[in-house]
């Protein structure tokens, strides 16, 4: 039920608690506190709107995935209570990875957005790459593979500020 002055988290940080989650093979139970005619606070509505905004574009890197053999990479590690601690601040080096179900398709999410036109790698990344996209851009990615993993340089422009999704098709020649 409604409760005024009802503290809210910002987007970014709920969708990477999401995408965190579900690359440990979790679900998320997300509250909603409607008021007494059943309408959603806006500021609760706005969260819940944005998450579905990049759900829309990046969807396919969370629904119907499967845990890969690594959860993820980078410095961000969550403090005694998991979860249920009252903050964790990502950046763009922190990575989570989820798998097609077919196990074709490897999505690597970053949580944050590294700078324009800078290199990457995802170190956890050392298997055969056909193809590397980043979803809802249309620019061509520059990527290769190297004894540090796999390297991707950025675009200059992100189709989001919050979380990206690089699509890495495998290679089986």
């Amino acid at each position: 039920s409604y409760t005024e002055g009802l503290g809210i988290k910002p987007t970014s940080e709920v969708l990477h608690s999401l995408i965190d989650i579900v690359s440990k093979n979790g679900c998320m139970l997300l509250n909603i506190s409607p008021k007494a005619d059943g309408t959603i606070p806006e500021d609760q509505r706005k969260v819940l709107l944005d998450i579905g905004r990049w759900l829309k574009v990046n969807g396919e890197a969370i629904y119907d995935t499967r845990p890969w053999t690594r959860f993820g990479e980078g410095p961000t590690r969550l403090k005694k209570g998991g979860h249920f601690i009252k903050e964790v601040t990502y950046s763009a080096k922190d990575i989570r990875y989820t798998r097609s179900k077919d196990d074709l398709t490897l999505f690597a999410i970053t949580l944050g957005v590294p700078i324009s036109e800078s290199t990457i790698i995802l170190r956890s990344v050392h298997s055969r790459v056909k193809n590397v996209t980043l979803l809802g851009s249309d620019q061509k990615l520059e990527w290769q593979p190297s004894k540090e993993g796999l390297q991707i340089t950025m675009p200059k422009q992100t189709p989001n500020d919050m979380a990206l999704v690089f699509r890495i098709k495998k290679s089986f020649e």
